[in-house]
């Protein structure tokens, strides 16, 4: 690895892995989100010029993954992003024309590894929480060793600095970061630390701040049923840790414990079936009680403002009916000369223009969806 020292060539392979999934020569060309098989040539025989170029494209518009839009610019073993490649090429004096080859990209990450303490953590200047804090910030696939404000909520020991973001998660655990900083720095890994004792809450806790960090994952993965982030401990919470339970495998129950919170921080986003999102109003109205109640007192609304239309505008018509009658007889005396037959078959007609156009609808409505022209 150009330049770089013994302990730094091995972390920047155990971080390239990490961001990569790969351990060989093909993590060099290797692009966000495993997409290297769009490009129309390796990353590695991009010049940075093109790849800067290609970069900003790929941060704008992105590819479509089963189905989502996906946008990032990451790029190599070391999965460095449009902007930190620019900073990093015109701070080392690296003209547009040298190719993004794995040589080249092994001297960025050493930069990088320098830029974020590797000097300071080697000399014993800053600890390695520190470190591995600094770590973090520049590559999401690095875990925090102890719980702090992350750059979306508070993150626990093992946790990405970027979690809940939707997007990015450690992808190794706080202990295997610390056995390799410690082989690098020349000094003993430390022993696995015991998980300190914990009184976990239980149903009827309130204002509790593990139950809304709870609370806040569930939501996070699309457990909608977990209702507001209070911190309640109630029959809403209870019901999502249920599903969740259910959904990852793990032994069926509502309690909140250590292998709750473990499995919450590894879970990825729910995926919402079909039948969920085709489901139709009468559907959600059957599943959700809060649905239900809101149709009720639509339609109690709606019946009230029309009874009281009617009692006004009967009062008004009981209290106006002399000038209605005088402004109204030259025309009933025309329509007198009119059966009541042909005011039944008006109405009739009416009514069953009415209720052709509904069926035609409705049909209509049934065949979009089971033709798939909507959901």
């Amino acid at each position: 690895m150009t330049n770089a020292p013994a302990g730094a060539a091995t972390l920047l392979d155990f971080i390239g892995r990490a961001e990569t999934g790969e351990s060989g020569r093909e993590a060099y060309d290797v692009l966000v989100f495993h997409q290297q098989a769009k490009l129309p040539k390796p990353l590695t025989d991009y010049t940075i010029d093109e790849l800067l170029a290609a970069q900003k494209v790929w941060g704008s518009t992105g590819w479509t993954i089963k189905g989502k839009k996906h946008r990032g610019s990451a790029a190599g073993k070391y999965q460095i992003i449009r902007k930190t490649l620019a900073g990093l090429v015109a701070q080392l004096g690296i003209p547009g024309s040298a190719k993004f080859t794995p040589d080249l990209q092994d001297r960025l990450g050493y930069a990088l590894l320098t830029a974020r303490g590797w000097q300071a953590f080697t000399s014993g200047q800053i600890t390695p929480s520190a470190f591995a804090l600094a770590l973090a910030k520049e590559w999401a696939s690095m875990p925090v060793l102890s719980t702090l404000k992350g750059a979306q909520r508070t993150v626990t020991r093992g946790e990405s600095y970027y979690a809940g973001d939707g997007v990015n998660k450690s992808q190794i655990e706080a202990d295997e970061l610390e056995a390799i900083l410690a082989s690098v720095r020349g000094k003993p890994a430390p022993k696995p630390r015991p998980a300190p004792p914990q009184d976990f809450p239980v149903k009827g806790a309130r204002n509790n701040e593990v139950v809304a960090q709870v609370q806040r994952r569930l939501k996070e993965l699309g457990y909608t049923e977990i209702g507001n982030v209070d911190g309640d401990f109630g029959d809403f919470t209870e019901k999502a840790i249920l599903i969740f339970r259910h959904d990852a495998g793990l032994p069926l129950g509502s309690t909140i414990d250590s292998s709750l919170l473990v499995a919450l921080a590894k879970a990825k986003p729910r995926e919402i079936s079909t039948a969920r999102q085709d489901a139709t109003a009468k559907e959600v109205r059957d599943a959700a009680p809060e649905a239900k109640a809101n149709w009720f007192t639509k339609v109690a609304g709606l019946w009230g403002m029309i009874g009281t239309a009617a009692v006004g505008f009967g009062n008004w018509v009981v209290g106006s009916f002399e000038d209605i009658r005088d402004g109204a007889q030259p025309i009933l005396d025309v329509l007198g000369f009119i059966d009541w037959w042909v005011y039944l078959l008006i109405f009739f007609a009416v009514a069953g223009w009415l209720y052709l156009n509904g069926r035609k609808g409705e049909q209509a409505s049934v065949a979009a969806v089971q033709e798939g022209a909507r959901r």
